[in-house]
This record gives C-alpha cells, sequence and structure tokens, in this order.
C-alpha cells in the first residue's frame, strides 16, 4: 500500500517509522538531535523546506530516509489509517 505525502511522492505504507510534525518537533532538543543525526547517516544536508509541515521517517533497505512533506501530520495520519482500515478484514 502506498501513501502519498505530497509532492507527487509516494511511499510504501510498511517502510514508514514514524511521522513527525515540524512545529512540534523542532522545538525539542533530542528531536533535532535526531532529525539531524538521521539526515546525516542519510547523506542528507541543510535545513527543512520552508513549506514543511512534516517529517515522515522510512527505513527502506537498511537506511533510514527523511522526507518533507507540505501536508500536515495529522491529515497523513488519517490517510494512512484509512488505507489500512479498506484492506483489513474485519
Amino acid at each position: 500500500m502506498l501513501l502519498h505525502i505530497g509532492n507527487d511522492v509516494m511511499i510504501p505504507l510498511s517502510d514508514i517509522v514514524l511521522i513527525l510534525d515540524v512545529n512540534t518537533c523542532v522545538k525539542n532538543k533530542a528531536n533535532q538531535a535526531f532529525i539531524e543525526k538521521a539526515m546525516a547517516e542519510a547523506g542528507q544536508r541543510g535545513e527543512t523546506d520552508p513549506g514543511c509541515k512534516s517529517l515522515v521517517v522510512l527505513k527502506s533497505g537498511g537506511r533510514t530516509v527523511l522526507h518533507c512533506s507540505p501536508i500536515s501530520s495529522t491529515t497523513l495520519k488519517k490517510r494512512a489509517e484509512n488505507y489500512l482500515s479498506d484492506y483489513t478484514l474485519a
């Protein structure tokens, strides 16, 4: 199952580790350190995009990958839940 996270990016739900709200996570030093470490490990540099509302953390091929999304973390969560509920057996 794929989740559309904006900017023409679709990712497998099974690869998602967590979805962070950017405004909330940047206020916490532990979260900032995690993001910086994950970006360094993934070979990503720089600040988050100004239009970034959520950070989607993936584990793909043994690597940690961060994606910025212009869609709120709440909306991404709802989308993921809707996809999962549509395809689970009652």
